[in-house]
């Protein structure tokens, strides 16, 4: 009987402490329309790191009574702070947590509480929620800059991506600081940006063309890293330029009929652009094309210049135009337009055809139609010496000329003149004629004189001298005739001289001979 009073008092107990609960149950959510919850829910960290996780106060409590942030039970060796605490919900505190260097590696379950003030801790007025910590083993990191090597212009901007891998997968959630880069240039920026990790360098036109080291500086959780990587800024590309040349530089044209001229459109610097050419200085009646009308340098084009049957007689200036890349560049070329003209033709003889050197040749043409004009004779020497004559025609077209050929060999001779207002030029057809030497000219007294005409000389003066001799001797008059002088003879045996009417010789008797 005692054991079932004991029993009773035992039921009757619990069911007191179910209704207090139930009613408690039923009475405390009304008052405490509350939560909490914490992001992520998971971190890595290394011994002696911190990490942080985000803690959220939701809905309102009945009479606005400050709730406070606390970890309990507290986990040994890892350390925690809120940097918002004690304020009335809803509110955001950000919780740090820091893990002592000798904290073994592990996972580690950190239960957060929010505690009403008033509240009974621990108890049914209060709200948890926890978080978890993975403590790995000794932290690493490398820090790279992707691409290598970048090549820009002045005044261009380089992205660099930010690469960074931990030796550890579970470290991925450690915040690394990135100090600014070193080894930038005059005139240069830098920009860092988180998402996604990325460094960009800024030049400028002052920039200096040359290669850059740019290194950037990571450290976290004491580990620091460097990484390398190379801006090229190249020497500034040079400016878009062109230039256009036409020719022939002048071309004529009879009005209705059409002319061409050839342009071309050379590159000078820079990247080509298209260049559209256009004409002006144009008179009324005439058009134009070009073919192509534009291109990209260097090019080639063909205008054509068509005039009209009214388009007026006369020299016109025309600028060819070509536009492209903000330039504009030109050439001037000449249109000369005339009126059409007749057709014309000279007609042109010789007399004779054969003559001898020293001789007189007779040239005779006619210009059709007949008008009055001045044509050019052109003789041409076997040698290649060429002789221009100017000869005027008469109202019949007639002329005529004469000349004394001096070289042996064929000549020819043409005619042409330039044409006036009304007919176009011409020339005639070359007439040709040749000259012979002269035959050999018998030798003259003198050459048929032997010694010439010094030989003559010379009988002259002895046939003079011989005059005045006789003259001198006709002028002294006649002279008795002289006394015979007897000659002296000699003997031939002894020498002695013998009169000359001896026989014998008188000393010694020797008859003469």
């Amino acid at each position: 009987m005692s054991r079932i009073n004991g029993l009773d008092r035992i039921t009757r107990a619990f069911l007191l402490i179910l209704i207090i609960f139930g009613s408690v149950a039923v009475i405390i959510p009304n008052v405490f329309a509350w939560g909490i919850s914490a992001s992520p829910s998971t971190r890595n960290v290394a011994p002696g790191g911190t990490t942080t996780f985000t803690i959220y106060v939701t809905g309102t409590i009945a009479g606005d009574p400050n709730v406070q942030l606390l970890v309990s039970p507290p986990v040994l060796g890892i350390s925690t702070s809120f940097t918002v605490n004690n304020v009335p919900a809803p509110f955001t505190s950000t919780m740090t947590v820091t893990i002592n260097p000798s904290k073994a590696p592990g996972t580690y379950d950190i239960p957060v509480w929010a505690h009403p003030e008033g509240v009974l801790f621990p108890g049914p007025g209060n709200e948890a929620t926890g978080v978890h910590v993975i403590v790995g083993g000794a932290f690493d990191f490398s820090l790279t800059l992707s691409p290598p090597s970048i090549t820009v212009n002045p005044g261009e901007t380089a992205k660099y991506q930010i690469l960074i891998t931990y030796s550890d997968p579970s470290y991925s959630g450690t915040t690394i600081t990135v100090q600014p880069p070193t080894g930038l240039g005059p005139g240069m920026n830098y920009q860092i940006i988180s998402t996604p990790p990325s460094l960009y360098i800024l030049t400028s036109q002052a920039t200096p063309a040359g290669t850059y080291t740019i290194t950037l500086t990571g450290s976290a959780m004491g580990v620091v890293r460097q990484t390398s990587a190379l801006l090229v800024v190249a020497q500034p590309a040079p400016a878009f330029d062109f230039n256009i040349e036409a020719n022939p530089g002048s071309q004529t044209v009879k009005t209705g009929e059409s002319v061409t001229f050839n342009v071309n459109v050379g590159l000078i610097s820079g990247t080509a652009k298209t260049v559209t050419l256009s004409l002006t200085g144009f008179p009324a009646g005439v058009t134009y094309s070009f073919a192509p009308n534009s291109g990209t340098p260097s090019f080639s084009s063909t205008l054509t210049i068509f005039t009209g049957s009214s388009t007026p007689v006369g020299t016109y200036p025309l600028t060819v135009i070509g536009n492209g890349g903000g330039l504009e560049r030109s050439t001037v070329i000449q249109s000369v337009v005339e009126k059409p003209k007749s057709p014309s033709s000279i007609s042109l003889s010789v007399n004779p055809t054969t003559l001898k050197v020293g001789e007189s040749i007779s040239v005779a043409g006619v210009l059709s139609p007949g008008t009055a004009a001045t044509v050019e004779l052109i003789y041409r020497r076997p040698d290649g010496f060429e002789l221009t004559k100017q000869i005027s025609t008469s109202t019949s077209g007639a002329f005529s000329d004469s000349i004394n050929p001096d070289i042996v060999g064929a000549w020819s001779v043409v005619a042409q003149w330039s044409g006036n207002d009304n007919l176009e030029g011409s020339q005639s057809s070359p007439a040709s004629f040749t000259v012979q030497a002269q035959p050999p000219t018998p030798p003259s007294i003198w050459e048929q004189i032997p010694g010439g005409l010094t030989t003559l000389l010379l009988l002259i003066i002895i046939v003079l001298i011989a005059i005045i001799g006789v003259a001198l001797s006709r002028r002294g008059g006649r002279q008795p005739p002289a006394t015979a002088v007897p000659t002296l003879r000699r003997c031939t045996k002894c020498g002695a001289e013998v009169p000359p009417t001896s026989t014998y010789c008188p000393s010694c008797g020797e008859k003469l001979r």
